[in-house]
């Protein structure tokens, strides 16, 4: 009996590494053996940590592969190991960084590359000991999440304000949001995937997680709504798991890859519902569609080369070549150079296929960081892929102004000591005093700017 062929418009894809004039070599990426994927992307740069003294990251232009110079100018401003970095979603030219120095970073990349190292950066949040991961708001502007020894803290990088903490035992290896970004999703180093509301300050769930040692890491797949995790099982196997964040109880799927010893990074593309997983030191990147019935995960193919990787990263879908039925772009980190990946559905005809481009998420935000933190969620922008409709190809970059600012991580309060001396119990009750002032004036403007938020959010309603 014939066996039924699933059908799919994905079944074929098939990926190409790019030639070598079109690399970008003489790279001196960092030794660190962090849990990082080491390379980070946008549509026009991509940027890796670089060898040399303390914390440095090193930005490079993705329409200029060559090889460059062993002094390539650098972001220096770290005076230790950088954890982890990532691109501002909605403004190109804005990178963060946190590091083991204590500190995380807020760049503003106004020419690249730079004419000479940069030490000083826009915008720097003191943090607890170290910042172990660094994440931007997919929806809201200005809004990212860093992670240090204290919790996963939400905070508004135009003030410096963090808005919102969630405690966590101990230090989540990754985190991914939902959908409207109201909740998120991470797997911690005490082997339990939790989800987070921010608002509470809390996981509102949680469940075993990976059971193997080693890290594991975390993908919410907003189409489908599941949460899909990747690490090790307690043989030390490779091993995908599946969860529905509304019955967190048990995994709905489970499947082991196999028995290899490195960490694998997931890169999921959410128009297409293909998940890419390439392993730190494998030379293949295997990808799956995952589809929502009770089989849930179907191998596609694997890519192979000869070289190992070390970091990898995915270029944002509005940025691919759409005439070429380019559904993905992965940069791979080899020892000394970053090679593209193009990922293709092989297609004749030139014309714009709409079946395999849906409208993808757009390089604009829905919303502010002050509606944010106001309590407001919303889905994120959609754009179309059709070239001539397709926006950032035809944006110009307006770039945003931050006042450079040091906010020093907040003081814990002190009591003041037990005493029965009449001159001191003044004093004391008169720095009471003016506490209690400063902290009522706060939270009357803060209740003003709720109204205001409030007031005009009913206006847009009603019009």
């Amino acid at each position: 009996m014939t066996g039924i062929v699933r059908q799919s418009h994905y079944r074929h894809v098939f990926g190409t590494a790019a030639k070598q004039e079109f690399c970008y070599q003489n790279l001196r990426p960092t030794t660190s053996a962090w849990d990082s994927d080491f390379v980070k992307a946008n549509g026009q740069f991509f940027a890796i940590p670089w060898q040399g003294g303390g914390g440095s990251i090193a930005v490079f232009k993705l329409s200029d592969p060559q090889k460059f110079k062993p002094d390539y100018p650098t972001l220096s401003g770290h005076q230790a190991q950088i954890l982890d970095f990532d691109f501002h979603p909605f403004n190109e030219h804005i990178l963060a960084s946190g590091s083991l120095d204590g500190t995380v970073k807020i760049w503003q990349l106004k020419d690249v590359p730079f004419e000479s190292n940069i030490k000083d950066a826009a915008v720097t949040l003191e943090v607890e000991k170290k910042a172990g991961l660094v994440k931007f708001h997919p929806t809201s502007n200005n809004v990212l999440l860093y992670v240090d020894v204290a919790g996963i803290s939400l905070v508004d990088i135009e003030t410096g304000k963090v808005g919102y903490t969630c405690k966590s035992n101990q230090m989540p290896q990754s985190v991914s949001f939902n959908k409207n970004a109201s909740l998120f999703a991470a797997h911690v180093r005490d082997k339990k995937l939790r989800i987070f509301d921010p608002r509470q300050g809390k996981a509102v769930a949680e469940t075993d997680g990976h059971t193997g040692v080693k890290g594991a890491r975390t993908v919410w797949l907003p189409k489908l709504d599941k949460v899909f995790t990747v690490g090790f099982n307690r043989a030390a196997e490779r091993h995908i798991m599946i969860f529905d964040p509304r019955k967190l109880e048990s995994p709905i799927i489970q499947k082991d890859i196999d028995s290899s010893a490195s960490l694998l990074m997931p890169f999921y593309d959410e128009d297409t519902s293909i998940m890419y997983l390439a392993g730190k030191g494998d030379s293949n990147i295997r990808y799956y569609e995952l589809v929502d019935d009770d089989t849930m995960i179907h191998e596609i193919s694997i890519f192979k080369s000869s070289e190992p990787q070390r970091g990898m990263a995915s270029v944002p879908k509005y940025a691919l070549n759409v005439p070429s039925c380019e559904v993905a772009r992965l940069l791979k980190l080899e020892k000394d150079q970053v090679v593209p990946i193009s990922f293709v559905v092989p297609r004749k005809s030139t014309v714009f296929q709409s079946d395999i481009y849906p409208d993808t998420r757009s390089f604009e935000p829905a919303q502010s960081a002050a509606d944010y933190f106001a309590g407001k969620d919303v889905d994120p922008v959609y754009m179309s892929m059709k070239p001539s409709e397709n926006k950032y190809k035809h944006k110009t970059y307006t770039p945003q102004s931050f006042e450079p600012k040091v906010v020093e991580k907040p003081k814990k309060v002190e009591l003041p000591k037990e005493t029965n001396d009449p001159r001191e119990l003044k004093k004391q009750n008169e720095e009471l005093r003016k506490l209690v002032d400063k902290l009522s004036q706060e939270n009357v403007a803060l209740k003003q700017k709720i109204q205001e938020l409030e007031a005009a959010q009913k206006k847009d309603e009603a019009e």
